[in-house]
């Protein structure tokens, strides 16, 4: 039996079909092994269980560092010395690998993202939660995601695929797989246009299905204000000037970090004015104050119905920005509306050209607003 200290210099020397176990060293596990395939260097484990001979494969070299193999070996070693059997029951199950996750991200994530990703991995991915992971297959994962892009769209499905793909990432890292089964998934073909601009028909048709409540106000601010989201539905009681008229969004909020002004037409100052104030809440939208409007899915599900063709909440935005260009709004201003630096702002230009536009962005959106209003047959 060839003994050794299992690291890097070593495992280059291997021969094919070559095993060595560690030892003749101080930090040497007893039964923690690396043995060379044709190609790879595989770390292994061997040890008594029950009174029969057990070996246990912990994963390529590469994928393994010899520092993490051995403490991954010591781990299974334990298990085994309390009789426990690392190949059969000790990978989680898929529900509880994503709890841990979950828990472990947590601080990690905005709480916005942390809403979406517990969705995906513990609504979404619920019937696969009584899998052990080591048992998830890329059968039956794609199997999920054709049921989830059959009941929710295509989008839904790529957004659970991400998901579940970063979890079972974490689980190798964790020791727990070698490979990630989702990476031999595919993408679905999201089919709905990236340039789709709403008609004057489906604007008119979305605003009347929208109620004076927090899911209206949030719709009707996208397209007023043009802007992302989760910057209206995020949005805190101490980032709108109600004296100047103004949203201010700090870089921290903004997706290309740079602090946003967004001057507010009078009816979407209207829509902020009238929307309840709690004390010691500090978001506009949501309902437990510890995050902003959560129900993005379900509102647009509702809206679907009364707008037949393929359309994303990312539509508004755009139809808002299209729509201030038609009123004769310069395409530098609409970036600025948008908080862009491509374009018109973007390389020397925008090295030189510091300007924020406020007047005109807010000359920009009360046009819109008015153009909008008329649109959807509503006074102010």
């Amino acid at each position: 039996m060839s003994l050794g200290n299992i690291n890097a210099t070593l495992i280059a020397r291997l021969q094919p079909g070559e095993t060595v176990w560690d030892g003749g060293h101080r930090s040497a596990v007893v039964g923690f092994g690396i043995r060379r395939q044709r190609r790879d260097a595989v770390y292994i484990v061997k040890a008594r269980l029950h009174g029969q001979q057990k070996f246990l494969t912990i994963g390529r070299h590469g994928r393994w560092t010899p520092i993490g193999a051995r403490r991954e070996a010591k781990r299974l070693l334990g298990l085994i010395a309390s009789g426990r059997d690392p190949s059969t029951g000790d990978a989680p199950t898929l529900g509880a690998a994503a709890q841990q996750f979950l828990e472990r991200q947590a601080h990690r994530l905005r709480p916005r993202t942390l809403i979406e990703v517990k969705r995906h991995l513990l609504v979404h991915a619920k019937p696969l939660h009584g899998l052990r992971i080591t048992k998830l297959d890329r059968r039956a994962i794609a199997a999920r995601l054709s049921a989830i892009e059959t009941a929710s769209g295509a989008s839904v499905r790529n957004r659970v695929r991400a998901s579940l793909s970063t979890l079972l990432k974490w689980c190798i890292h964790e020791g727990w797989l070698d490979l990630n089964p989702v990476a031999a998934t595919a993408r679905a073909v999201d089919s709905p246009s990236r340039d789709r601009v709403l008609t004057n028909a489906e604007i008119k048709a979305l605003w009347g299905a929208l109620n004076n409540d927090q899911f209206g106000a949030v719709f009707k601010l996208l397209l007023l204000t043009a802007q992302r989201r989760t910057e209206i539905g995020d949005l805190k009681w101490d980032e709108i000037d109600f004296d100047r008229a103004l949203i201010v969004l700090p870089s921290e909020r903004t997706k290309n970090r740079k602090r946003h002004e967004i001057p507010l037409s009078a009816p979407a100052l209207a829509i902020l004015r009238a929307q309840p104030r709690f004390s010691g809440r500090d978001f506009v939208f949501g309902f437990d104050g510890r995050a902003g409007f959560a129900n993005w899915y379900r509102a647009k599900q509702q809206l679907s119905a009364v707008i037949s063709a393929p359309w994303r909440l990312h539509d508004l935005r755009r139809t808002a920005a299209t729509r201030m260009i038609d009123l004769g709004t310069a395409p530098h201003v609409v970036e600025a509306v948008l908080n862009h630096y491509d374009g018109h702002r973007s390389g020397v230009a925008g090295i030189y050209n510091r300007s924020e536009y406020g007047p005109e962005k807010a000359a920009a959106l009360s046009r819109w607003a008015d153009a909008l209003l008329a649109v959807v047959g509503s006074e102010r």
